[in-house]
């Protein structure tokens, strides 16, 4: 329970800038297809991961559809955004994301690949006991993609560069992946 909350939440303070949650929740979402995928096709047969086994073909269908659908959403939530996701459409990205990693066992490997959105959810919650325990902000507004914001960097390069680094602990995530079940 405690991990699904803690995805959900993480999406939904993603969620500040224009393209942000979805880009940055696209890298994990890619990683649980590829680990799916694997899993449905029994090229990767593993006696802990019998829960996942037979329906794994369909949570790959529903991971590239949301996939798909996110896509198609960023095409017109970049930067000027024309159309917001809100809660509604957060809450369910985080939500998928956690499900799919309890489903398959690959917690310790999507939290590594979701760094980024863990991160926005830490820098918060420091934030938060910061102020409350010593009177002081930590950071220049939260959460951490805020900061950033504050600092004077353009919102374009903020996403851009988030990313980037989400991308690369997806990749990073892979290879745990590969080490633990070669």
């Amino acid at each position: 329970l405690l991990y699904m909350v803690i995805f959900v939440n993480a999406v939904n303070i993603s969620d500040g800038l224009d393209g942000l949650a979805t880009s940055v929740s696209l890298s994990p979402l890619f990683l649980l297809f590829t680990v799916a995928a694997l899993f449905a096709s029994s090229t990767l047969i593993i006696p802990t991961q019998t829960i996942i086994a037979p329906g794994a073909m369909n949570l790959v269908i529903v991971i590239g559809s949301v996939i798909g659908s996110l896509l198609a959403f960023l095409w017109f939530n970049g930067y000027k955004a024309t159309l917001f996701m809100g809660d509604i459409g957060s809450h369910a990205i985080g939500a998928l994301i956690g499900m799919s990693a309890l489903l398959m066992k690959v917690e310790f490997i999507v939290a590594v690949g979701s760094g980024m959105l863990l991160l926005s959810l830490l820098s918060s919650f420091i934030q938060i006991v910061s102020i409350r325990l010593f009177n002081k902000k930590v950071f220049l507004l939260a959460p951490l993609h805020h900061h950033y914001e504050q600092k004077g960097v353009q919102e374009g390069k903020i996403v851009t560069r988030f990313y980037i680094v989400s991308l690369i602990l997806s990749l990073i995530a892979m290879l745990f992946f590969a080490y633990k079940y070669r």
